[in-house]
């Protein structure tokens, strides 16, 4: 957003104008901590059984780096799983790591203190399915 004379307050959307309308935006935030090899995660369409995505162990190689995936997604149950190797998860000993998931505009898992791993399951009832598009 830019900004100029705007009063009071100004509001900017960002993100759900790149989805077709069927679809919503779903969007994976992972900050990293000191050991970023340690951790991994997965995203999976419950109603179908497809993943979406996953990181895989060993795939995140920066310390203290903010990791975003977008994706245009139909309305469906999905869970996001997030893993830690050393049971630590990715915050505190180790740096100020977190995490965040957000499905049609609203947060629906985060976390940053979870051991070894954090499961989140969330979304809509499975309706029709579609194709799945990364936003690059």
């Amino acid at each position: 957003a830019e900004g100029a004379d705007f009063g009071s307050s100004e509001t900017e959307t960002f993100g759900s104008e790149c989805c077709y309308s069927e679809e919503v935006l779903l969007a994976v935030e992972v900050n990293t901590d000191e050991y970023p090899t340690e951790t991994s995660w997965t995203l999976i369409d419950t109603c179908t059984g497809l993943f979406v995505d996953s990181v895989a162990e060993g795939s995140l190689r920066s310390k203290y780096t903010r990791y975003a995936n977008d994706y245009c997604v139909r309305p469906s149950l999905y869970r996001f799983t997030i893993n830690d190797f050393a049971g630590d998860g990715v915050c505190c000993s180790f740096g100020s790591g977190s995490y965040s998931v957000t499905y049609d505009l609203e947060v629906v898992a985060e976390g940053a203190d979870f051991g070894s791993s954090d499961t989140e399951t969330f979304g809509s009832s499975c309706g029709s399915h579609g194709m799945v598009i990364q936003v690059q």
